[in-house]
């Protein structure tokens, strides 16, 4: 992996959560009702038929691409020993965005779904350290083996001008 750097990384989650919500206002017929700021989840929507509230946890990854895919989703569990990720968000929907994918780039999944794959696969998956000071745990969870779990979608992403490739 490459360098990280937290406040440019919470910059870029950010934006991407930003175009998730874009994505459920004009995808999912969803009402934005606020972004949140703790770890109980990132985004609250209100499905516009149903009336009823949502909440989102996003997790953007600006690090794959066409050319740099690994197969894996990096889901968060643990931060120097304490559960994180997704091991305490309360969202009803996890959100995984590969931001520089063109196709395939959104895999939703009840987060209660996504705990119960991991609880159910955890000895089969990989285990690394990683983030800023390489203290956060993290299972790689293989697309291939999973993706009929998923809801897959896309976001159709316009590059600026000028604007590279890679987002680092």
């Amino acid at each position: 992996m490459g360098n990280y750097d937290f406040e440019k990384d919470l910059v870029l989650g950010e934006q991407g959560e930003k175009m998730v919500a874009l994505y459920l206002m004009l995808v999912h017929d969803m009402t934005f009702l606020g972004y949140n700021k703790d770890n109980r989840f990132d985004i609250l929507m209100r499905n516009r038929i149903s009336n009823e509230k949502k909440t989102f946890e996003v997790k953007t990854d600006y690090y794959v691409d066409e050319h740099n895919d690994t197969g894996n989703m990096a889901i968060e569990i643990r931060h120097k020993n304490k559960p994180s990720g997704i091991s305490c968000t309360k969202a009803d929907v996890f959100i995984y965005f590969f931001r520089n994918l063109a196709e395939n780039n959104i895999w939703m999944i009840k987060t209660s779904e996504l705990k119960s794959l991991i609880k159910d696969n955890v000895s089969g998956l990989k285990r690394v350290m990683g983030g800023d000071t390489k203290e956060t745990e993290i299972l790689l969870i293989p697309k291939h083996k999973f993706k009929n779990s998923f809801y897959i979608d896309e976001i159709q992403v316009q590059k600026k001008e000028g604007e590279k490739e890679h987002q680092r």
